[in-house]
C-alpha cells in the first residue's frame, strides 16, 4: 500500500469501501483491483489476564497516534476514572487538536483486564484541570483591558508554565478543556464550542 500511496497520493490507507476510481479494471475480480476490499486478517491468541482494550478506529485517529501512543493515552485516561465513552470522546478531541483532518470514528471495547480508576491518578488529573482553569482565569483577568485574545494564545501561556501531570501526549490532550473554559468568556475569540 505504501508504494501505491506514493503513486496515487489521493489514496487513503483505508480504502476498501471507497476510492472507486481505483477499482474499475474490467475483467479483474474485486480482490485483484488496485485497491482490494479483501482484508488482511491476523488472529491473536487472547490472554485474559493481560488483554485490556480492543480499539477500532479509522485513519483520522491513526494519522496522529501510533499504536503505543494511543494505548498509553487510553490506559491513562481510564485510570483517571474516564468511562470508555469519555475516553473515546477525549481521544477524538485530542486527534483533532493534534491536527488530524481525516474522518475520525472510534470504538473501544473493554476486555477482561480493562484498566480501572486509580484514586491517585484521578486526584492528579483533577488537580491539573483545576490548575489549568485557574491559570486561564488569571490570564483573562490580567489581559482583560487589551484587545481580544485567543484560546490558542492562552494555550501558549499555559504551555510555557509547564504544569505537571499531563496525560501522555502533553498539553494538546487538555485542549478540549481549555476550549471549554475559554468559550465561557466572550472576550476570548476563536474558541471552538465544546458544549454540544
Amino acid at each position: 500500500m505504501a508504494f501505491l500511496t506514493e503513486l496515487l497520493p489521493n489514496l487513503s490507507g483505508f480504502s476498501a469501501l471507497g476510492d472507486f476510481d481505483y477499482k474499475q479494471i474490467k475483467g479483474q475480480s474485486p480482490a485483484d483491483q488496485l485497491v482490494s476490499p479483501e482484508p488482511d486478517v491476523t488472529a491473536i491468541a487472547r490472554v485474559k489476564s493481560e488483554d485490556e482494550l480492543l480499539v477500532l478506529a479509522c485513519d483520522g485517529v491513526w494519522d496522529v497516534f501510533s499504536n503505543d501512543q494511543l494505548c498509553e493515552y487510553l490506559i491513562h485516561r481510564l485510570k483517571c476514572s474516564c468511562s470508555l465513552s469519555e475516553a473515546c470522546e477525549e481521544t477524538i478531541d485530542t486527534a483533532l487538536f493534534k491536527g488530524s483532518r481525516d474522518n475520525m470514528t472510534m470504538l473501544i471495547v473493554g476486555l477482561d483486564s480493562v484498566p480501572t480508576p486509580d484514586p491517585e491518578m484521578t486526584k492528579l488529573d483533577k488537580e491539573l484541570n483545576t490548575a489549568i482553569r485557574e491559570m486561564i482565569e488569571n490570564v483573562i483577568e490580567m489581559y482583560k483591558d487589551t484587545d481580544r485574545f485567543t484560546s490558542s494564545s492562552i494555550s501558549n501561556v499555559i504551555e510555557n508554565r509547564s504544569l505537571p501531570n499531563y496525560p501522555p501526549g502533553g498539553l494538546v490532550t487538555k485542549r478540549a478543556l481549555i476550549e471549554s473554559i475559554c468559550s465561557s468568556h466572550p472576550e476570548v475569540s476563536d474558541c471552538i464550542n465544546m458544549g454540544g
